[in-house]
């Protein structure tokens, strides 16, 4: 372990174990708090390949990774077992319930069944190593070319009946689980965002429940990362990482100066501890670091702070503010792939989640979706702008994306034209669409129509466009009014006139009202 990881790991208490008096004779000496002995067993691939799809093994445990291995790791695993080469064992905690049914919880081994499974769903497959060959399970239109080779049922009866050794343990707590699973990986240490995984406080769950809201497979963008429409990727605890820090950051915000320092892991690791008392709950032993020793504080016995409500809703509007732009593709550009970034780095996510939580009034958005997604967009190029191939999780990187959202809140339309007449807009790649007729409120569920007599004191009011007349009094067949780009549209006055034609302004000097009146 280097010096720099120091802050990410425990320290064991086992030097003050060593140097300890003994409190009694050697005959006296007994080890505390074992576990009962795990029994030792095989099943066949094929056994194990049906407990997947019938949901009685589950690799979904909180304390386990992502799947991290790549193709090629997965291909590789598979060749071993086709050639009786060693693979390590599977670890299982068995939970028994009372209809006699069990469930297994892969305490290791994740990225082995996963191999498995999707070998046999031909998503991946088998590669000879001495002739380079690739030879499918099964074809699955989805993954690979359309032209297969598909392995003899010969031999993939043979595959089937390959054994795989498991360790079973019964009767385990979370907590043991987790124990477990941590001194497994030791020769594979955790990233220090994954880490963070492992914590259960109130903060720590809503980080979770906003993974499973924004990244999700179900009810949030899981399979359009996995189809790569999405460049963004929040496996190895980038999902927890990115989320912690902008609710992190939003618990410290202040609205005109936002918060300038980006905290770094272990104040993450603090916040997510925090106790009502102002310590950090979970610390309740003797720790040596560097020779010297730390005693334990009593917040370990505290409770940790709750999540408020109000902020809880906040968040998941924002989540799903996320989903909707990513499922509609007429915003989605804004995560996807830029001629100034190939992916979405985390501080960009970090800043996009933040944008999008402040831009939230009373439940509502206080811009368009169309409006937001450039806004994202303008976001994801001023950072590759200021700091190119440099976009990194650090406070010179935070302090550009900070400076950026700030007048981006503070006055969106007036930020938004500021950019279009730099040019920025244009270099972002973003098309200001030129429409043939005003917006509807029916255009887009998430947009809400000024009200009449509202005024600039109000705080939702968006100032509207005055435009100058077309000509100079009614009079049959009127010209047409020059097409309204895009931010002229957003500005424009409701109309109730045909969806074919143009909003037209009458000449204040006629007698009638100017586009920016009160309507």
């Amino acid at each position: 372990m280097n010096h720099d990881d120091e802050d990410y790991y425990e320290y064991s208490d086992e030097e003050d174990q060593l140097e300890s008096p003994p409190s009694g004779s050697q005959d006296d000496y007994k080890i505390g708090e074992t576990l009962r002995p795990p029994r030792g067993t095989s099943y066949s691939v094929h056994h194990l390949y049906a407990q997947l799809n019938g949901r009685e093994i589950d690799l979904s445990a909180v304390y386990q990774r992502d799947v991290v291995w790549d193709d090629e790791k997965q291909i590789a695993i598979i060749d071993s077992i086709f050639r009786n080469y060693y693979v390590p064992p599977v670890i299982f905690s068995v939970k028994a319930f009372d209809d006699g049914t069990e469930v297994r919880h892969c305490v290791d081994g994740k990225q082995r069944l996963t191999s498995i499974r999707r070998f046999m769903d031909g998503e991946i497959p088998h590669k000879d190593t001495r002739t380079k060959e690739r030879v499918w399970f099964k074809n699955n239109p989805q993954f690979g070319p359309a032209r297969k080779k598909i392995l003899p049922e010969g031999v993939k009866d043979t595959f089937m009946k390959k054994q795989i050794v498991c360790v079973e343990f019964e009767g385990l707590t979370f907590d043991q689980e987790r124990d477990i699973f941590q001194r497994v990986q030791m020769g594979v240490p955790l990233t220090p965002p994954e880490k963070l995984n492992v914590i259960f406080t109130p903060r720590a769950n809503l980080t979770r429940d906003l993974i499973t809201t924004t990244f999700g497979n179900r009810e949030g963008i899981g399979r359009e990362i996995e189809e790569k429409e999405v460049d963004f990727d929040p496996r190895r605890g980038r999902g927890f990482h990115v989320v912690t820090l902008a609710s992190r950051l939003l618990t410290k915000w202040n609205l005109e100066t936002g918060v300038r320092t980006l905290p770094g892991i272990p104040a993450l690791e603090t916040w997510l501890k925090e106790s009502k008392s102002g310590g950090v709950v979970g610390v309740g032993r003797k720790r040596k670091r560097k020779g010297k020793e730390k005693a334990a504080t009593k917040s370990g016995d505290d409770e940790a702070v709750d999540v408020p409500q109000e902020f809880r809703e906040r968040m998941m509007k924002a989540a799903k503010t996320i989903v909707q732009l990513v499922k509609d593709p007429r915003y989605a550009m804004a995560f996807r792939s830029m001629h100034f970034a190939q992916k979405v780095s985390p501080i960009e996510m970090t800043g996009i989640l933040v944008l999008i939580y402040l831009l939230h009034e009373r439940g509502q958005l206080v811009v368009t979706m169309e409006r937001l997604s450039a806004l994202i967009v303008l976001l994801r190029a001023d950072m590759h702008q200021k700091h190119p191939k440099s976009a990194r999780l650090n406070t010179p990187c935070w302090q550009t994306v900070l400076a950026f959202i700030l007048d981006a809140v503070k006055d969106p339309e007036g930020f938004w034209k500021a950019k279009v007449d730099d040019g920025e807009v244009a270099w972002a790649g973003i098309q200001v669409s030129v429409l043939k007729r005003p917006r509807k409120k029916e255009d887009d569920k998430d947009y809400t129509p000024p009200k009449k007599g509202r005024t600039d004191a109000d705080p939702q009011y968006l100032p509207r466009l005055k435009l100058a007349s077309t000509r100079s009094a009614p009079s049959p067949p009127p010209p047409q009014s020059p097409p309204m780009s895009e931010l002229q549209m957003l500005w424009s006055p409701p109309s109730s006139s045909s969806p074919s034609t143009t909003t037209r302004v009458r000449n204040p000097s006629a007698g009638g009202r100017s586009a920016g009146g009160g309507g």
